[in-house]
């Protein structure tokens, strides 16, 4: 009996090893992602221009900042560049001698960035200089957002910062709760009507007085569920979107949300799981979601008007409004026009080898960053 039952308990834990080896680095059983599919293209798009840099950007965090026709680019290995944007044309560079987090976020004459040692600098661009540095006190992958008077950051420790534009000393901060387990994220706060509005890791999202820190209002965009601390992860990893009276936001294994500002609540959700902002177009809510697929509602009725699951397990970046369609980068370095109307591709192009991490539209062009921080002009 003893011998059954040593046996019976063998062969459980070996069936329960190959349950839990989702962990071990050998074990890759996750679906592939979807093969494109052939498209005529009835959209076209070209490379105005493009531009390498040397570092990685697996998080998605280095964007560029922009002012007039100049395009502030900065790669890890610590190189801040100034770009023509119509031609790529490197106008200035100067070379930090550490290495960077996050990229540049520009305001007032002055760049600020931060480094892998969770410093956060104010860089003067007429005097190519730096103006001052603060310790956050943690790691922080969130490009910060700069006003007249304050530099607002967000750490990985959960905090929301700022600090002062002329002396760099904290001014006030913020600490949310963090969950046991988190998504490593990069959701930067933004600047709207004199407050600062963030997510958090806990899943929630909170308006803030810019002046004094002060919470004004916080509401979770979505509830925890699950049973485990995996299924418990409702990060929000993206920056929400203000558009007049309406704000707009995601999260992971959470939902979609709209807050009205001025009542201060959550006004509608709608389950979806997202890493990046959602897109607002044309009437429309688009949501990038985590396994690939693009879901789009109606913002008059609220309701789901199309489901596109082309882009399965694809790894697609956050989407942007192109020639009143939406543009959205996958995996192999490919740009997807989709109508925003109906969900269907138009058009497509590969620009990169590497992964798309991020897209930027500014008006009559549009700024791709991939895995390997080049950056692409397209229109």
């Amino acid at each position: 009996m003893m011998k059954k039952n040593s046996l019976l308990l063998m062969v459980f834990i070996i069936s329960s090893c190959s349950t839990l080896n989702f962990w071990s680095d050998d074990e890759e059983d996750l679906e592939s992602p979807k093969e494109l599919s052939a498209i005529e293209n009835r959209v076209d798009l070209s490379i105005n221009w493009k531009r390498s840099s040397k570092g990685a950007n697996y998080l998605g965090a280095f964007e560029p900042a922009f002012s007039g026709q100049e395009v502030f680019f900065a790669d890890e290995e610590g190189t801040i560049r100034s770009l023509s944007r119509e031609t790529g044309r490197v106008n200035w560079e100067e070379k930090l001698n550490f290495q960077l987090s996050v990229g540049v976020a520009y305001g007032f004459g002055k760049l600020a960035f931060s480094d892998n040692q969770g410093n956060l600098y104010l860089f003067d661009i007429d005097s190519k200089s730096i103006d001052w540095s603060s310790n956050t006190g943690s790691e922080v992958l969130a490009n910060p957002v700069i006003d007249a008077r304050f530099v607002v950051t967000r750490t990985s420790g959960g905090e929301l910062q700022a600090y002062s534009m002329s002396t760099g000393e904290r001014v006030w901060s913020f600490r949310s709760q963090l969950p046991p387990l988190t998504v490593r994220g990069t959701s930067s706060p933004i600047l709207s009507q004199g407050n600062v509005i963030s997510t958090f890791d806990n899943g929630r999202i909170g308006v803030f007085q810019l002046n004094t820190g002060f919470l004004i209002w916080d509401s979770p965009i979505s509830y925890i569920k699950g049973a485990s601390e995996l299924e418990n992860l409702i990060d929000s990893h993206s920056r929400p979107v203000v558009i007049d009276s309406l704000m707009y936001a995601t999260n992971y294994q959470g939902n979609i949300s709209i807050y009205d500002l001025a009542q201060q609540r959550q006004v509608w959700a709608e389950e979806a799981s997202s890493l990046v902002p959602p897109l607002v177009l044309n009437n429309m809510i688009v949501v990038i979601q985590d396994n690939g697929s693009i879901l789009s509602f109606s913002n008059r009725t609220l309701q789901q008007s199309w489901l596109n699951e082309d882009y399965l397990r694809r790894k697609l970046s956050n989407a942007v409004e192109f020639n009143g369609n939406i543009l959205v980068g996958d995996l192999d370095g490919y740009l997807h026009i989709i109508d925003a109307l109906n969900g269907i591709t138009l058009g497509r192009k590969k620009v990169s080898s590497k992964a798309i991490k991020s897209i930027v539209n500014r008006g009559d062009a549009v700024f791709v960053v991939d895995e390997d921080l080049s950056i692409i002009s397209i229109n």
